[in-house]
């Protein structure tokens, strides 16, 4: 090896003027994702709950039961059940045949039919159900008690009925058994009340333990009826769950394994419950129809194990966590009320109705009111005097708590105050009840009489409700009204597409003409306008608020209609349905409109698609439901908290089903990784890919498909798990147990405690979650997938080696998909693409002295496996495998590779090799990707070729210098590690591997991030392609001669000014005329990288010929109006031609525009289609709810030409082409393409993926178009 730390004299000089000697040369490492710094607002939710006899009404309202079609409910529609007489419930027996039994127990089906209320599936899908039973091994859910006097009541609760052959499959024979013994073979008659239900041979009877002739199933129980009551989440005979759930015909997630080994019913609060923020509002019982009503039932906070400081930091255990975190169990009164016992959101939410008097309901709901409550409560005001007045009297509690003073839910959060921008800080109101509401006219801007005379008062933070509710009319009747929008700006209410007339400010909503529709009103202004704007005075506030105002924050409004006597159940009915105007007006996508119209984002083309979800004749708003359709309700909750709590998408890089890297079409599926960066934990999802006729693309994500719940599930000491180790300089692998741990790696995991926590820290790492109460709470075992792209891997390609590869390729050609990510759980992981189950993990050994941070109760995020791998074939000795090559970023300084051939059956023999500091001390952090190349080599030059396969390593950053191992310096280095070293052999320079030590700048950062690498048609090595920190672009050829695989044949081939870093992976593409290199520059490595000062940063493409390029040698784009860029018309040409003739150019560039203001960098992968690049800048947040951008550029490489668009409130990843229809444009005179369109570029966001329009096929080109992305390898494969 020879190495090279300056220039030479002639590059030197060209250096000297750049040097930036306040650049540090170590790099502090960011162990927090950059791009997820902004501030981690969490939403808040708060239940609007319209407690009222209606709202426990019969969620079947036929009669009539067809048993073809699919009831959701307590029940498994899919099991058949028995009744213990004894314990009064009933116990999953056995699969049903296409929902019947046989006349050998219940069906679930029938039963969810026959029992359910409109309240259970809205806490099934909430909580998992009301517990009646509930103990670590054990979970009994009841049905809703019924209002009482509700026995055989036609309006809420009808008599059902089912036909005697209906009878044979749904009921056991036994009901069927008449008190004189004889087995009745007519009508079933089914009647509820109470938490019962009665089997009858005829109508009549009462609710009532007396007996009479007509009485079905008395053998089957103690009663004469039946408790609705059923055991939930039961164990098949080998542990696993019996209890499978299904909606729609898809897996439904209602059980949930907790660490102490027993699976719980669950529901959205406890599956997002360190994501949000959740309270709850009801009534008091009283039933004065003209007496205001809402009153707080359960003050803002997070209901799950851990809780986070208004400044969103985790601040580990929650006092007033609402369930046993091993068990699962709900704790009974986590607000520790004195008066009642009982408290919390989850338990109001599921027993109001028997916790004061048994089946007691109130018989008037007053929404608006209820609402408006709820919207002072955010605002951070006090109750309305008027609805604390009902609470005279101790019955009207109803045995919960009802709180009359009220704590701001939202505290001033640090370095925003009180006048920072709080736009991020969402908040959501989900309203359920009926919509015919009583006498609710009591809110701000109502002067209407003597009842309802309540003035909005400005002043007091008390806007004119009546006022927007008039405005609401405006849009509805599009009628010309002018308001002002959240900023101030005079707007019409013009633009309704299809108007209704009414009258929204004098319409009644059904109720005795005693309330209007103030709902469309309120929740308009609160969806458009800030809540706690900048006007906000300190009146009437709230405990703990200070300062009021909380500029941008706003609130979106949601509406469950439980459909009382299915009088909402059409498009005409919805037409008079205040909650459809209160979803309308409050729920549409304000962030999207043009001024607050719920009918344009532009304020030039108007729709319905803002407010407006499918079937658009349905009439139903994105944000109103009915809760008589349960399969539409569970899939609500499903849309409702997916749009409330989104996590971070890692934008690391994106995998696609067809194996490629950079081009994906109709009918491909997508992975991508995310995480939670308020308990750090991941997941990856998966996406169908579909392209229409005109390009358009669209994603449809598999709802029920990821990693973590199926990890979360799968017993910890079935994982296949595996650990490196070093003895004595050679590498192996073992089971990670703590058995099987070296001494040095229980020394470590142990870190100073005993054995005994040691085995436990190790368990616990496995995925043991039985001792979490003393280690760190996890939300789930998968830990964060941050900087590690998501990788699939299928059958090998079909490529043209030897012989061995075509038996090798045809072995495996039906080889499932797997998807490989590294995690900061301390592994890579391995998952089936198909079920998402968890093949197997493998922990390098360079991490393992970190892993025991991972279990401690005060755990800061530290990164592990943090770096994406690449997988490709390789020829390892004289066999051919499947190879995955990895580092772990900030983790470690190391590499791993593994053989992959069949990761089914992964063993600890399946570890190739690791590389490590240990083995090189010039080895660094690896940030990259490797690359996995075969490489042309000969013994000496008379001797025949001879292929060998190698992994191309970058360096990475804070390397020791050799020889100076007291000093971390970093260093740029190249490693050519052979995959065919034997196991056991020791690591040696210039045998088994090759370094190549590239020149830096002094005083500047040095380190090589990514790389690229040139293949030939054979796909054989041609070049390595590499930029460093310091912004120095470098080509190494790779000769047959191994022993000048050094410093010596490096190539300079441009250097950027200013210090400019490059860091993401050269784009080397070719014509039919010449090699182009196409690279941008910037680094995000570094916490410092977010912040100011900033330098410019700029987009090149230069010529490839082996020499210099110099910045003067290119030309300079310029950008013009709406975001156009063009280079001044030039001739490529070489350095050497330009010495002789200065107009000729080597290439061009552009200066970002945002770089110098607000720190634009490209750091992530280009794209090329045609002679089109495709590059993705990171635009950094500016810091509070400022989340950062991306420009996205198209740009024709040939002359520079092109456009630029921003894409705001996310970063974009790096870009990949999805293949289109093809339009083309000939000159038929001359055969010269005139220009078309083909493909889309697209890209991963921190949000959602992002796809542009139509890309451009350059014109003036004769001939075939043939570009080739010579660094995109394993698409070119597939080409020969």
């Amino acid at each position: 090896m020879i190495r090279k730390y300056l220039l030479a004299a002639l590059v030197l000089g060209l250096l000297a003027p750049v040097i930036y000697a306040e650049t540090p040369s170590w790099l502090e490492l960011s162990s927090e994702p950059l791009f997820g710094t902004a501030r981690n607002a969490k939403p808040t939710l708060t239940l609007a709950l319209s407690v009222e006899f209606p709202t426990v009404g019969a969620q079947y309202l036929s009669a009539t039961y067809d048993e073809g079609a699919e009831y959701i409910g307590y029940f498994n529609q899919n099991l058949c059940y028995n009744y213990d007489r004894t314990q009064g419930y009933f116990i999953p027996d056995k699969t049903a045949s296409s929902h019947k039994c046989g006349g050998r127990g219940f069906s679930g089906n029938f039963l969810n039919w026959a029992t359910g209320s409109a309240i259970d599936v809205l806490r099934y899908s909430l909580t998992g159900g009301d517990r009646i039973l509930d103990t670590e091994s054990k979970t009994v859910l009841q049905r809703a008690v019924l209002q009482q006097g509700w026995y055989g009541s036609n309006s809420n609760f009808p008599v059902k009925t089912l036909t005697p052959a209906q009878a044979l499959q749904a009921v056991p024979d036994e009901l069927r058994r008449l008190p004189n013994n004889t087995l009745h073979n007519g009508t079933v008659y089914i009647y509820n009340c109470s938490d019962r239900i009665y089997f009858r041979s005829a109508t009549g009877g009462s609710c009532s333990d007396n007996k009479d002739n007509n009485q079905l199933g008395r053998s089957l129980s103690l009663k004469v009826y039946f408790f609705t009551r059923v055991e939930v989440c039961t164990k098949a005979a080998d542990g696993s769950l019996f209890d499978v759930r299904t909606v729609g015909g898809e897996d439904y997630p209602l059980c949930e394994k907790y660490p102490s080994g027993y699976f719980k019913p669950t529901g959205k609060l406890q599956r997002y419950n360190d994501a949000l923020r959740v309270a709850a509002f009801g009534y008091p019982i009283h039933n004065v129809q003209s007496e205001y009503s809402g009153v707080l039932r359960a003050p803002m906070k997070y209901v799950g194990p851990v809780t986070f400081n208004a400044d969103y930091e985790n601040v580990g255990d929650n006092p007033r966590k609402e369930w046993d975190p091993q068990t699962g169990v709900f704790y009974k009164n986590p607000e520790k009320d004195t008066q009642f016992g009982i408290s919390g959101v989850i338990n109001y939410l599921n027993q109001f109705g028997r916790t004061g008097q048994y089946g007691v309901y109130k018989t008037y709901d007053h929404g608006n009111e209820l609402y408006y409550e709820a919207l002072r409560y955010l605002q951070g005001l006090k109750p309305t005097a008027k609805a604390l007045e009902p609470l005279r009297s101790t019955s009207a509690y109803d045995g919960f708590p009802a709180y009359k003073e009220w704590t701001d839910p939202h505290p001033p959060v640090s370095n925003l105050g009180a006048t920072g921008d709080y736009s991020c800080y969402r908040n959501h109101i989900l309203f359920i009840g009926d919509k015919n509401t009583h006498y609710d006219n009591q809110i701000p801007g109502n002067t209407g009489g003597a009842s309802a005379n309540r003035a909005a008062n400005p002043a007091a933070n008390e806007p004119d409700f009546v006022y927007w509710t008039r405005i609401a009319s405006g849009f509805e009747n599009n009628s010309a009204m002018t308001y002002q929008d959240g900023a101030g700006e005079n707007r019409s209410t013009r633009g309704n597409p299809s108007p209704y007339s009414i009258n929204l400010e004098t319409a009644w909503t059904g109720s005795g003409g005693k309330t209007r529709f103030y709902l469309a009103g309120m929740g308009y202004w609160a969806n458009t306008h800030d809540i706690r704007g900048a006007q906000w005075t300190n009146r009437n506030n709230a405990s703990g608020s200070g300062d009021p105002r909380r500029p941008g924050m706003r609130a979106r409004s949601y509406f469950i209609d439980v459909n009382e006597g299915n009088a909402s159940a059409t498009a005409t009915q919805r037409r008079t349905n205040q909650f459809v105007y209160g979803a309308k007006y409050g729920g549409f996508d304000s962030d999207v409109s043009y001024g607050g119209n719920p009918f344009t984002s532009d304020g030039v083309h108007y729709a319905n698609t803002l407010w407006l979800r499918e079937p658009a004749a349905a009439l139903f708003p994105k944000t109103y439901f009915l809760a008589s359709e349960p399969e539409a309700v569970i899939s609500a909750f499903d849309t409702i908290f997916a749009s409330i709590v989104s996590s971070n998408y890692s934008i690391a890089g994106m995998a696609f089903s067809n194996n490629y890297t950079g081009y994906v079409a109709d009918g491909d599926q997508t992975y991508q990784a995310s995480f939670n960066g308020s308990n750090w934990s991941g997941d990856i999802t998966l996406n169908d890919v579909k392209v229409d006729a005109d390009d358009k693309v669209t994603l449809v994500r598999h709802e029920n498909w990821g990693v973590a719940q199926p990890l979360n599930e799968k017993l910890w000491s079935e994982r296949q798990i595996f650990v490196g180790q070093r003895l004595a300089g050679e590498y192996k692998a073992v089971a990670f147990t703590w058995d099987r741990l070296s001494s040095s790696q229980r020394t470590a995991i142990s870190s100073g405690a005993s054995a005994t926590v040691g085995q436990q820290r190790t368990d616990y790492l496995r995925g043991d979650r039985s001792n979490e109460s003393k280690m760190r709470l996890r939300s789930g075992v998968l830990g964060d997938i941050i900087n590690s792209g998501v990788v699939y891997k299928g059958a090998p390609f079909n490529l043209k080696y030897d012989a061995d590869y075509a038996t090798f390729q045809n072995a495996l050609r039906d080889r499932t998909g797997v998807v490989y990510a590294g995690a900061n759980d301390g592994m890579l992981h391995a998952f089936s693409a198909e079920s998402g189950e968890e093949l197997f993990a493998y922990i390098p050994s360079f991490v393992v002295p970190d892993l025991y941070l991972l279990t401690l109760p005060d755990y800061k995020h530290h990164s592990y496996v943090d770096a994406t791998p690449v997988v490709d074939e390789a020829k390892v000795g004289d066999e051919w495998k499947t190879v995955l090559v990895g580092g772990a970023g900030a983790g470690g300084q190391g590499v791993y590779a593994l053989d992959v051939t069949d990761p089914t059956k992964f063993g600890a023999d399946n570890l190739i090799w690791e590389f490590t500091d240990e083995d090189d001390p010039e080895l660094g952090n690896v940030m990259g990707s490797p690359r996995i190349v075969r490489i042309a080599t000969q013994s000496a030059p008379t001797m025949p070729i001879e292929y060998k396969w190698y992994a191309i390593v970058p360096g990475g950053v804070n390397a020791e210098v050799e020889g100076n191992a007291s000093v971390t310096l970093g260093i740029n280095t190249l490693f050519i590690l052979d995959l065919s070293k034997p196991a056991g052999q020791p690591w040696r320079l210039n045998s088994n591997y090759y370094k190549v030590v590239l020149p830096g700048v002094a005083n500047q950062a040095l380190g090589i991030i990514n790389l690229s690498v040139a293949v030939n048609r054979n796909n054989t090595l041609e070049a390595i392609y590499a930029g460093d920190l310091s912004g120095t672009l470098w080509k190494v050829p790779l000769g047959t001669n191994q022993s000048l695989w050094s410093a010596d044949s490096a190539q300079l081939l441009f250097m950027a000014p200013r210090g400019q870093s490059i860091s993401m992976p050269p784009m080397v593409s070719s014509d039919n005329a010449r090699t182009y290199i196409s690279f941008g520059t910037g680094k995000y490595l570094e916490v410092a990288d977010n912040n100011p000062p900033y330098k410019e940063q700029a987009i090149y493409t230069i010529i490839d010929t082996g020499e210099m390029v110099d910045l003067e040698m290119l030309a300079q784009a310029t950008i013009g109006a709406d975001q156009q860029f063009a280079v001044p018309s030039f001739v490529w040409g070489s350095p050497s031609e330009i010495q002789s003739n200065p107009t000729m150019r080597a290439g061009w560039y552009l200066n970002l525009p945002d770089s110098e203001s607000r720190g634009e960098r490209i750091v992530y992968n280009m794209a090329l289609k045609d002679g089109i690049l495709v590059a993705n800048s990171v635009i950094p947040s500016l810091g509070g709810c400022d989340v950062g951008s991306s420009n996205r550029y198209t740009m024709n490489l040939r002359n520079g030409s092109g456009e630029y668009e921003n894409v705001p409130d996310q970063m974009l990843g790096g870009a990949f082409i999805v293949e289109g229809g093809y339009r083309v444009w000939v000159d038929p005179g001359t055969g010269t393409v005139v220009g078309g369109t083909g493909g889309v570029a697209g890209s991963g966001g921190t949000k959602d993926p992002v796809f542009g329009g139509e890309l451009p096929i350059p014109g003036s080109i004769t001939g075939i178009l043939d570009w080739r992305e010579l660094n995109n390898y394993d698409q070119l494969k597939s080409s020969f």
